[in-house]
């Protein structure tokens, strides 16, 4: 059997001795044996997400967000994405937050979360993932955008300082972000 880690370079060496290979032909830019590769840029995450498309999660996702808004890919094809992406210069995740469609501000607010959760992050790392977030909120406009990231990059950076922020924010209109009832008083 061929292992997905060496299906890649293996095409060569089948093809000197006049024979297919065994798994199939080469597979797709991005992609080691039908594995995707870490995505090294913002263009690389958009191709991954392009190549993991289909059109039933198209059509499942377009019911919550404009359908031209939408590449349709699962969630768990997202996360899986956004964790093999985590490593991505932060200068590279704002720029997934500024793109036009869902998914790649998924994997941004996905990579945010995932680098929040590290248990060995420095006051300082977390201190710029909490104002990437605020600096960028206003491309971070669905309800799912907001749970993914605020509770661990917002919640995880004002544990033990002055709640005020969150006070302010829940007073500021979000248009087509749902916001619900707040468990924190008025002020």
């Amino acid at each position: 059997m061929v292992r997905p880690e060496h299906r890649a370079g293996s095409d060569q060496l089948a093809d000197a001795r006049g024979m297919a290979h065994p798994a199939g032909p080469a597979a797709p830019a991005g992609r080691i044996g039908g594995m995707m590769t870490d995505p090294g840029s913002p263009a690389e995450v958009i191709a991954q997400l392009e190549a993991l498309a289909t059109p039933e999660h198209k059509a499942s996702t377009a019911k919550r967000i404009p359908e031209e808004l939408v590449v349709g890919v699962r969630m768990r094809e997202v996360f899986d994405l956004a964790k093999r992406a985590r490593d991505l210069p932060l200068a590279d995740v704002r720029t997934l937050l500024h793109h036009e469609l869902y998914e790649p501000r998924l994997v941004a607010v996905c990579i945010l979360d995932f680098r929040a959760r590290l248990k060995r992050i420095s006051k300082d790392e977390r201190r710029e993932l909490y104002e990437l977030y605020l600096a960028e909120h206003d491309h971070i406009d669905s309800w799912d955008l907001v749970d993914r990231a605020a509770p661990r990059v917002i919640g995880g950076y004002l544990i033990g300082q002055d709640p005020e922020p969150l006070y302010t924010w829940r007073k500021i209109p979000r248009p087509g972000v749902g916001v619900p009832p707040s468990p924190l008083p008025s002020r």
